[in-house]
């Protein structure tokens, strides 16, 4: 493209407008395949600098002359002195690109100085625009890492037209996907696997902040097509002069930089790759492991628990059917059944997701001692036990939260709150009419972080060994005025120190002590050692994949949840045991027949613990199984010896036959696992035929 600026080494060419800046070329040397189809759907960046009249002030960076670019050892650095122009007016920001050619990674960063009396909201940056897939776009497949695995596997077929608000108003469909309220890992990876080749584009910061993957589909859709949405290359034809087609990827981050102040983005980088997903997830745990530790099995008694039992105290409208007095012998029926932690929830002062944050006991299930006697008979027993408690919920219908709490409140820029309801013990509060409203508190506040450490100081003093905190998520923006950090950065970095400071002070008095999570935000992996999320059908372990040390759950609360427990088996899950909906013991007549499945699977699973429990997830890889409807499978490497474990799961109601045989298998020789059937010796490839509703597992001898 003549008049370009080119950087490239041996992996890359790229090629920048050298009047506005934007990047019209990305060629992976290595496939010979250029990453941007349509050069006219480039962009440099976009800011968003919100006027009193005009809150959608944007400034395109493709609209603004390059002041001068510099050519560095490894890239160029892209200047605009400012001031930025557009049909509102001239605006005094400067702003700095920074590509870099680091080795096999394109590397974007991007600084801006605000001189002007507003406060600049976005920024997006790093965009490949016109993107149209890698080689023929109906073979391209797109991995997201969402809450409970991955999404959108199809973009570049099927676009969904918008998930934050409603798309009206907006000449082109938009994606946005939040990091991390929504997304696991803040990374995108696009995909061939007709061509073996992918793209990995990723924002890697090591700051605690919401950050956002933002695509642009252009000129529009064709939506309730069996087909997908994308309009055909036909119908796209007559337009293509007018509106150029293509995806546009962008990260952009949402500072509220005031004026006088600088921003400074995190590194914004893309990786050509052989192979699949699995590849991109293996580019961010390198980069993750680099900057960030991780939680192991030996250091966490939690983590090397295939099963928490978890019991319900109180509702919070009042009904409960268990003291603490019972809870020695709750802990006894389920050590019968190999279950040996315990997670005591509704223990507290109104009961569960009432009265927040009042961790203390309730008088009605007994007293601080009542409950050091309980923890003490559990010990005495080998059962460990944790207390089910939150970071940041807080019920705005108390004294507490009109006279103090609300000053910690989590806001949006316009001063709302966020509000949710989790009636329990009658039919009003379960439609939310009567529920106990629960509201967010931001634990960036010192003063009301203290409040919550305080509380878990005083579990683990009588003798506590953790404490699951829920619905932790990953972080709001929160605009609160007297936050010592930025809306983007406060909520984020509240939660990790109230993370760091509730380990540090609980550790004092039980050096063990556990943190258990329900979330999904990677960054908690250097803190906890369980994970509540709940996955549906189609469940893609991600996260798992990139990280071994995740352990997150399937719930099993009712008296056939057969595919729950295999499916925990198939994925290396931990098992959240909640006998009668959560209010009885594993001997409870109606809990019989799982918990009696439950066992004979804890059985099988610890002969194989160090592969399946404590090995590597290698998802659905370096295996070959003939496919059949209903079933699925999970496959698992010894970090020590190599040996690799398949778990077959049939979801069927009938019998399944199938063939398995391990890549690079020329011994053959296996051993074969089945529920309530003694292990048998096989040889690959192995014929096997799986029971209804059952798990079989294929281990390598």
């Amino acid at each position: 493209m003549a008049g370009n600026v080119k950087i490239e080494n041996r992996f890359y060419r790229v090629e920048i407008d050298r009047k506005s800046g934007a990047v019209k070329g990305l060629f992976d040397k290595n496939a010979g395949l250029e990453l941007i189809s349509e050069p006219r759907l480039a962009e440099s960046f976009r800011l968003l600098l919100p006027l009193p009249a005009l809150e959608a002030n944007y400034i395109l960076g493709k609209e603004q002359k390059v002041s001068r670019v510099k050519k560095t050892e490894g890239g160029a650095i892209l200047e605009w002195d400012g001031p930025l122009a557009n049909a509102q007016g001239r605006f005094n920001v400067s702003v700095a690109v920074e590509i870099e050619l680091a080795d096999d990674m394109v590397q974007f960063r991007i600084a801006l100085d605000n001189k002007t009396e507003y406060k600049i909201a976005e920024v997006w940056h790093a965009a490949l625009g016109g993107m149209m897939g890698l080689g023929n776009r109906k073979d391209t497949r797109t991995l997201i890492p969402q809450w409970s695995g991955a999404a959108y596997d199809n973009l570049f077929q099927d676009f969904p037209e918008a998930t934050i608000g409603c798309g009206t108003g907006m000449r082109f469909p938009g994606l946005s996907l939040i990091y991390p309220s929504g997304l696991s890992m803040p990374w995108v990876d696009i995909y061939n696997p007709k061509l073996g080749r992918g793209i990995y584009y990723a924002c890697h910061d090591v700051v605690p902040r919401v950050n956002i993957l933002r695509f642009e589909m252009h000129p529009g859709l064709a939506r309730r097509r069996s087909s997908g949405n994308w309009p055909t290359d036909e119908e796209i034809a007559p337009m293509k002069d007018i509106y150029p087609a293509g995806m546009i990827l962008s990260c952009v981050h949402m500072p509220f930089t005031p004026p006088g102040r600088r921003f400074e983005s995190p590194t914004v980088a893309v990786q050509c790759h052989a192979g699949d997903w699995h590849a991109g997830a293996k580019i961010y745990r390198n980069w993750f492991v680099s900057h960030f530790p991780l939680r192991r099995a030996e250091e966490s008694w939690l983590r090397r628990e295939q099963a928490v039992y978890d019991c319900l105290f109180l509702m919070p409208e009042g009904n409960f059917t268990l003291t603490f007095k019972d809870i020695p012998r709750l802990a006894r029926d389920a050590a019968d059944y190999g279950v040996k932690a315990f997670l005591a929830s509704g223990w507290m002062v109104g009961g569960h997701d009432n009265q927040y944050p009042r961790y203390e006991p309730d008088p009605r299930l007994g007293t601080w001692k009542d409950l050091a006697d309980a923890i003490n008979a559990c010990h005495a027993m080998g059962v460990k036990i944790h207390f089910f408690s939150n970071i940041q919920s807080v019920d705005t219908s108390t004294q507490w939260y009109q006279k103090e709490l609300h000053q910690y409140r989590v806001m949006s820029a316009k001063g709302e709150i966020p509000t949710e309801h989790y009636g329990m013990g009658t039919l009003s509060a379960r439609l939310g009419c009567t529920a106990p409203p629960l509201s967010l508190c931001d634990p960036a506040f010192p003063q009301y972080r203290g409040i919550i450490v305080d509380y878990m100081r005083k579990l683990a003093r009588i003798g506590a060994d953790g404490v699951h905190y829920d619905k932790v998520h990953g972080g709001w923006m929160d605009f609160n005025p007297n936050l010592p950090l930025g809306p983007d950065q406060a909520h984020p970095s509240g939660i990790i120190k109230c993370l760091e400071e509730t380990l540090t002070e609980c550790r004092k008095f039980s050096p063990d002590f556990c943190l258990g999570v329900e979330s999904h935000w990677d960054r908690l992996l250097s803190y906890c050692d369980a994970w509540w999320l709940w996955h549906d059908d189609d469940h893609v372990a991600v996260l798992k994949y990139a990280f071994p040390e995740f352990l997150s759950t399937f719930q099993v609360n009712q008296p056939w949840d057969y595919a729950n427990v295999n499916r925990a088996v198939q994925y290396g899950y931990q098992l959240l045991i909640g006998p009668v909906r959560w209010t009885g013991s594993m001997k409870d007549e109606q809990s019989q027949p799982i918990s009696n499945y439950i066992k004979e699977t804890i059985r099988i699973r610890e002969e194989l613990k160090e592969t399946i429990f404590f090995g590597e997830f290698l998802d659905d890889q370096q295996v070959a199984v003939e496919a059949r409807p209903g079933l699925k499978y999970g496959v698992h490497r010894n970090p020590r010896t190599g040996q690799r474990a398949c778990v077959l799961v049939n979801h069927n109601m009938k019998s399944v036959r199938t063939r398995v045989k391990f890549e690079g298998n020329r011994q053959g020789r296996v051993f074969v696992y089945q529920p309530f059937i003694n292990r048998k010796k096989g040889k690959l490839p192995l014929i096997l035929t799986i029971r209804a509703e059952r798990f079989v597992i294929v281990a390598e001898e």
